[in-house]
């Protein structure tokens, strides 16, 4: 008995230290005219294809989001904006000091599913979160040219406080 529980103790830390790895046959990384593209061979195909304005993320190559608490070398990449109501029934505002220009605007799910994707100009700084589930959600803002960046976390009210 105390072999199979050993075994299986054994089995479950092996496996847990190996579960985010990537193993595919080939990859690689491409720009031109301001496109990129990051690929990899062999991976099983998750989801998400859409057409207006195209949007593709299969598979487990997916885009990464810098940490919320950023440390002392991405202080220089933090957008100093805030995200209000929270929680939010239909709509986040975000606020910042002094914004110009365009902004890239991410929404992801506690599962790290991107629910949506837009760029948006600096007078309409806002999501609409009405068609969302309630729950907690990510959004990342990202303020094109400087590549500032900040995710605030949002909570979706079943009503409007």
């Amino acid at each position: 008995m105390k072999k199979v529980l050993l075994f299986a103790l054994l089995t479950f830390i092996y496996n847990s230290t190996n579960a985010q790895e990537l193993i595919s046959s080939s990859s690689g990384y491409a720009e031109k005219d301001g496109n990129k593209i990051t690929w990899s061979i062999g991976e099983v195909v998750i989801g998400t294809v859409e057409s207006g304005d195209t949007k593709l993320t299969q598979g487990f190559l997916q885009p990464l989001i810098i940490d919320i608490f950023p440390t002392g070398i991405e202080e220089m990449y933090r957008l100093e904006m805030t995200a209000y109501p929270n929680p939010v029934y239909d709509k986040v505002i975000f606020k910042g000091e002094d914004p110009t220009g365009e902004y890239d605007i991410r929404l992801v799910d506690k599962t790290g599913k991107v629910l949506d994707q837009k760029g948006i100009d600096y007078r309409d700084l806002s999501l609409d979160m009405k068609k969302y589930n309630y729950g907690t959600y990510f959004i990342e803002v990202v303020q094109k040219g400087t590549n500032k960046r900040r995710i605030f976390r949002i909570i979706k009210s079943s009503k409007n406080n």
